[in-house]
């Protein structure tokens, strides 16, 4: 029996608007959008709270870039875009709250909590996992462990919904929880496309209900 969810936020809850900053930044360094360049971003900005200034210029430096000016775009650009929510959401967790705990697992930065808190998104979870927080970046199965023990839930009683198959449903799997992958139409600009297929797949939360 599911007694808990837990959420990807990015492209699974929420999309960045009017442009994904990921993106941004590696088309302003001139370096492919793939997995592993998006890999070295959220390595250097999302498991820290330190100042996010400093945190964009170490991250160029990781990828031999040393431009102040550069760094500076980086930032304020990233500090302009917006969250949106999908249209579902929040009427979704209406429902979903009455029986089961919920609960956000993110690789996320600090400058961005404050779009988070600004949806609504958050009053309707019992714990938000933010990399930035607690130092841990998905797939780390450590990650998942601090979700489901604040929660206090065992790992057969949870599941996992997102929508990146390396980055959310194999480590939930290896742990033991439920998943199900979650592929929207591409009407939001993806930091990447990922290849691979899942058995038990939605385009929507309203799609969840029949895997509870």
């Amino acid at each position: 029996m599911v007694k808990a969810i837990i959420f990807d936020l990015w492209n699974t809850l929420s999309y960045n608007d009017p442009f994904n900053p990921h993106n941004f930044v590696l088309s302003k360094i001139g370096l492919e959008k793939n997995m592993h360049n998006d890999r070295i971003i959220e390595e250097e900005l999302m498991v820290s709270k330190e100042d996010f200034g400093i945190l964009v210029t170490n991250m160029l430096r990781k990828f031999g870039v040393n431009d102040k000016s550069v760094a500076k775009e980086i930032e304020e650009t990233w500090k302009k875009s917006r969250l949106i929510l999908f249209p579902e959401v929040i009427d979704c967790f209406k429902r979903f709250r009455k029986n089961h705990k919920l609960a956000i697992l993110s690789n996320s930065i600090a400058i961005d909590i404050p779009k988070i808190r600004e949806s609504g998104i958050m009053e309707h979870i019992n714990y938000a996992g933010f990399s930035f927080e607690t130092g841990l970046l998905k797939p780390d199965i450590r990650a998942f462990e601090d979700v489901l023990k604040n929660l206090n839930i065992r790992p057969e009683e949870a599941m996992m919904v997102g929508d990146n198959l390396t980055v959310d449903i194999v480590p939930a799997e290896k742990l033991g929880m439920k998943a199900v992958l979650i592929r929207r139409k591409n009407e939001f600009e993806r930091s990447h496309t990922e290849r691979g297929k899942y058995k038990f797949t939605i385009k929507s939360l309203n799609e969840l209900e029949r895997f509870l």
